[in-house]
């Protein structure tokens, strides 16, 4: 695990919002162990301060929700009790409520669809294939159909975009 705490020091080293998103998709792209991913996120996880930022948090959500088992859901359960609430327009310890969801749904053998489409995903996630869009400019709103590359589930997106940030609606297709 030598290579976690040369990630570790790397990322402790940072100063700018800026240079934590490199430096997040520079490892992303490079490590090819995701346990070692998986397990870097996890222990930033642990000793995350609200000094950090909100990206700090959001790229461990990110690459624990891609890479790791259902085995960590009660370490990732106590990080997110000890979460401090920052201010914002949406509250960052969402994407740990949907990190929990996701673990447990797997857990069950279910699909990931079935808990990304309850969290404001976009449909051009990496689960979803979109098949069809429709914009409409006097609503600011997009219209899409989407199919889940992994189960084969179709939906129905909506995107509201007349907020600070878009918003997305999924019904499943009939």
């Amino acid at each position: 695990m030598h290579q976690v705490e040369s990630y570790q020091k790397q990322l402790s080293a940072l100063h700018s919002a800026d240079e934590v998103d490199k430096f997040f998709k520079k490892i992303q792209s490079e490590e090819k162990n995701s346990e070692v991913l998986s397990s870097f996120a996890l222990q930033t996880m642990k000793v995350f301060q609200a000094e950090q930022g909100y990206l700090t948090a959001y790229y461990c959500y990110r690459i624990l929700s891609d890479h790791c088992k259902p085995e960590i859901i009660g370490d990732v359960k106590k990080i997110r009790e000890g979460l401090p609430p920052l201010p914002g327009l949406r509250d960052y310890r969402t994407d740990y409520d949907e990190l929990l969801a996701l673990l447990e749904n797997r857990a069950k053998g279910k699909c990931d669809c079935t808990v990304k489409t309850k969290y404001n995903t976009s449909p051009s996630d990496a689960l979803f294939k979109i098949e069809s869009q429709q914009s409409d400019q006097e609503t600011y709103s997009t219209s899409y159909e989407v199919i889940c590359k992994k189960c084969g589930q179709k939906w129905n997106v909506t995107e509201d975009s007349g907020y600070h940030y878009p918003v997305f609606g999924w019904k499943k297709s009939k």
